[in-house]
């Protein structure tokens, strides 16, 4: 009885370690997203893209750790791959942007550093996606354009939980098409976004559907 209570929980052990790699992977309408290109949305914008940042998370139970967040940099290919843990199912959950706890808990270490750029205050916590560029479409000096996406005190929280399913492959790539992120986002309209509120609740719901798991293999 000793001996199947221990490899009961040696088995359990082992399954609850195992990972899967993540890789994000930018694109426009299918094609790898380049540095100092032109990009034409649905919506008829012109767009050339200068920063993209946003955070994928675990979902925290009682505490939080710097690992268990992640900072996705497209102008940084070394943070394009992620180990993240499956559940007790085998199941990948992750979390676009943070939960509110790793806004309260105050693990600034890691890629949760304020110093990285994606820190507000403690009010306002951190922010979840930020996406910076140029469009002649958009009213401002230099025609920049400026996503700062955050917030996590409701109604204003933006963070999204997702169940990918079980998932029996080690590695599991996810897209980002900035046609699909801009499919619905009118820049002459809605050009600047720089505080949590319903604007960037709006915003988020919009451009979180061109995050797409393309497969695992």
């Amino acid at each position: 009885m000793r001996i199947l209570l221990f490899f009961l929980v040696l088995a359990n052990q082992t399954f609850s370690q195992e990972k899967a790699e993540l890789n994000f992977t930018f694109l426009f309408q299918g094609d790898s997203l380049q540095e100092n290109t032109w990009y034409i949305t649905k919506k008829g914008d012109s767009l050339k893209f200068e920063t993209i940042r946003f955070f994928v998370s675990v979902p925290p139970k009682n505490e939080v750790s710097a690992d268990a967040a992640h900072l996705v940099d497209w102008s940084k290919p070394e943070t394009h791959n992620w180990s993240v843990p499956l559940n007790e199912k085998r199941e990948l959950v992750i979390t676009y942007g943070l939960e509110p706890l790793y806004h309260t808990a105050s693990v600034m270490e890691g890629d949760l550093d304020p110093s990285l750029g994606m820190y507000w205050a403690w009010q306002s916590g951190y922010i979840h996606l930020k996406i910076e560029g140029e469009s002649p479409s958009a009213n401002t000096r230099n025609n920049k354009f400026q996503y700062h996406l955050g917030g996590y005190l409701d109604p204003f929280s933006v963070d999204k939980t997702i169940n990918f399913g079980q998932i029996y492959e080690s590695n599991v790539q996810i897209k980002i098409d900035l046609w699909d992120v801009f499919r619905l986002v009118n820049v002459k309209k809605e050009n600047e976004i720089m505080i949590p509120g319903k604007q960037a609740v709006r915003m988020m719901k919009k451009m979180i559907n061109g995050f797409v798991l393309l497969g695992a293999y």
